[in-house]
C-alpha cells in the first residue's frame, strides 16, 4: 500500500547537525497496521547518481509507534535491495545508538541494484502499533541526504515483494 511520497528540493526537511541531516517525517496513517514498511529513496540533494539510481547514508534509523514512542528494532528487523557491502558498517549500524558521522549504512554505489535503492523495515516480531506511526533518521553527511522517498507498507515481507512487483 502506497502510504506517502515525500519530495523536497533540498535534503527532507529536518535539522542540520554539522554535516549531518536529522529528519523526522509526519505522522502516517496505517489503518491496517501494517508492520513491513519500505523506504524507496527516489533522489538524494546532488543528485549523486551510480548506475542511474541514486544512493544515501544513513547513520541511524528510528521508527515511531503510535503513541510516538521509539520501536526497539534490531538488525534483524531491516533490509535492502542495495547495501554497499565494503562502504559503512552494513544494516546492524542503523539501530546501534551511534549517530557519529562514521557508523552508516551506505546504499549501493558500486554495482547496479537494477532499482531504485530501499531500505526495508519488518517489525511483524514487535508489539508497535502501527496504525499511525513516523519514521525518522539520521543522515551520514548532507551530501547524500535524501530530498524524495517513497513510502509503501505491507503485512508481511512477501505481500511487499508481490506489491512492488505489480
Amino acid at each position: 500500500v502506497l502510504i506517502d511520497q515525500q519530495t523536497s528540493s533540498n535534503p527532507l526537511p529536518g535539522t542540520k547537525k554539522g554535516e549531518q541531516r536529522e529528519w523526522t517525517s509526519s505522522e502516517f496513517s496505517n489503518p491496517d497496521g501494517h508492520k513491513v514498511i519500505r523506504l524507496t529513496f527516489k533522489e538524494n540533494i546532488y543528485k549523486n547518481h551510480k548506475f542511474g539510481w541514486p544512493f544515501v547514508s544513513i547513520s541511524e534509523f528510528y521508527l515511531y509507534d503510535k503513541n510516538g514512542n521509539k520501536v526497539t528494532l534490531a538488525a534483524s528487523n531491516f533490509s535492502s535491495n542495495a547495501t554497499q557491502k565494503d562502504d559503512g558498517g552494513g544494516l546492524a549500524v542503523l539501530c546501534d545508538g551511534n549517530t557519529n558521522a562514521g557508523n552508516y549504512w551506505h546504499s549501493a554505489w558500486k554495482y547496479d541494484a537494477k532499482a531504485y535503492h530501499y531500505l526495508q523495515i519488518d517489525a511483524t516480531g514487535t508489539n508497535a502499533d502501527l496504525s499511525k506511526f513516523k519514521v525518522g533518521y539520521i543522515t551520514r553527511n548532507e551530501n547524500e541526504a535524501p530530498t524524495e522517498i517513497q513510502l509503501t507498507t505491507a503485512a508481511s515481507k512477501d505481500a511487499m515483494d508481490i506489491s512492488m512487483a505489480m
